[in-house]
């Protein structure tokens, strides 16, 4: 819903900055990804399930799953939890807003997993 896609927009734009102040093109991705998501999120919301929306959805949903598992693999090679953590949890919730623009049946189960698998991560990636 609205609240989903703002958490989206504004964790996205937080990585792309985070990334960009550190130098690190993963969260640069990761970010990119995350705002394609809420922008396709918005855009659902404003015209009711648009081609738009659901495209922008699964880009980002995919964006979001090629860096969360990038994130994962550095992670493992790093021995760092925290990268494991939040590149599975990216990866995972990646793959189910792509699973969620992509298969209506599907949209409500995906979409929540999608959700808490972005608001634990964007909580380790702040509080962590």
């Amino acid at each position: 819903g609205k609240a989903s896609a703002g958490l989206n927009v504004a964790s996205g734009a937080y990585e792309i900055y985070d990334g960009i102040k550190g130098g690190d093109a993963h969260k640069v991705l990761e970010g990119a990804g995350n705002l394609a998501d809420g922008a396709g999120d918005i855009a659902s919301i404003a015209a009711k399930g648009s081609k738009l929306a659901k495209g922008l959805g699964a880009a980002g949903g995919v964006v979001s799953a090629v860096a969360g598992g990038a994130e994962l693999v550095e992670g493992i090679k790093e021995g760092d939890a925290k990268k494991i953590a939040t590149g599975a949890l990216d990866t995972v919730a990646g793959i189910s807003a792509t699973i969620g623009c992509c298969c209506p049946v599907a949209a409500p189960a995906a979409f929540a997993v999608s959700a808490v698998c972005s608001i634990i991560s964007f909580g380790i990636s702040l509080f962590g």
